[in-house]
């Protein structure tokens, strides 16, 4: 998301947006990437509790903003709730596919039955996101994610045998699924993200690869330079949203292995995805043996993507919930 708004600022600025951005929490790794793109940064601890709301009110009358855009999911009520006691319009986007396991499920139509009430416009990347939403009652509007201008112009020299991996490590990611196989194939492999979700054995194999120096990159900067050399880039998540960090790939026009997983039906009939299932690895496996002759996505395919559309329908949502 913060990436996102970076991207955007300029465009927003076009529409004579001003916006300023509420971190939640007590860490923000991002809070000065924000502040160097035009954002006024504000921060609270929490929204669990009265005094937690009291201050989250404080900093809404000090910027006074004509419309609050909700992305916290475990904290939307409290959050819209305070927003309409100061009679701010509310805009909601969910950011992904939610499992529907039942306890969670009634716990979330309960926060959808209270909060949705008070909401202008609610927001999903994707249609996936709108499909699994309308289970819950909810009719969403359709506005997909965007990627910065810089990954459309990014040159493109692959080398050989090379993949890269974006995205933090947890369960969900699934990073392991690949990563041995790319250990087998003797694959030279770039990994982007933040491994303290990571399992132990997608630390062991990542290990492995840094032993053999076939681990070019690891960490959690941004992957320009690697989406500029690898040959391929991989997703193998159990369940997804929309996915900033592919997009990215398809933009600079690397060629994609994903998996047929909730939140990536999205991705059926564009060029350059391969869409492949999780049950069947040999499949993986025949697809990373010549990567070369993976489909090439276009570039030109991709200009949904674009900063400037993203903030143009966003810009329209605002004024829509602005003047309602």
């Amino acid at each position: 998301m913060e990436r996102m708004l970076t991207a955007a600022a300029p465009y927003l600025r076009d529409q004579e947006i001003v916006s300023s951005v509420i971190g939640k929490g007590t860490e923000h790794p991002y809070a000065n990437a924000l502040v160097n793109a035009g954002f006024e940064v504000r921060f609270i601890k929490s929204l669990r509790g009265p005094v937690d709301w009291w201050r989250y009110a404080q900093v809404l009358r000090e910027l006074k903003p004509d419309v609050l855009h909700v992305h916290s999911e475990a904290d939307y009520v409290p959050a819209v709730l305070v927003a309409r006691i100061l009679q701010i319009p509310v805009v909601r986007t969910v950011h992904n596919v939610f499992e529907q396991h039942s306890l969670r499920r009634a716990r979330r139509i309960v926060r959808s039955r209270i909060g949705d009430n008070f909401v202008s416009s609610i927001i999903a990347p994707s249609q996936d996101v709108a499909e699994n939403e309308s289970t819950y009652g909810r009719s969403l509007q359709v506005i997909p994610n965007w990627v910065d201008d810089k990954f459309f112009k990014l040159d493109r020299h692959p080398d050989p045998m090379t993949a890269v991996i974006v995205g933090n490590c947890s369960s969900i990611k699934n990073h392991e699924f690949v990563l041995a196989m790319l250990h087998e194939l003797k694959f030279t492999v770039y990994h982007h993200g933040d491994e303290a979700g990571a399992s132990a054995t997608e630390l062991q194999i990542l290990d492995q690869l840094e032993d053999t120096g076939r681990l070019v990159f690891r960490g959690t900067a941004e992957p320009n330079s690697s989406l500029s050399k690898a040959q391929v880039y991989l997703m193998p998540s159990l369940r997804e949203g929309m996915p900033v960090a592919l997009m990215e790939a398809l933009a600079a026009g690397v060629p994609a292995l994903v998996s047929q997983s909730p939140g990536m039906n999205w991705t059926k009939g564009i060029t350059g995805i391969t869409r492949l299932s999780l049950d069947q690895p040999g499949e993986w496996l025949a697809a990373l043996t010549d990567p070369a002759t993976l489909p090439r996505p276009k570039r030109a395919e991709s200009a949904d993507f674009a900063a400037s559309v993203g903030a143009q329908r966003y810009a329209e949502v605002y004024r829509k919930a602005f003047t309602a």
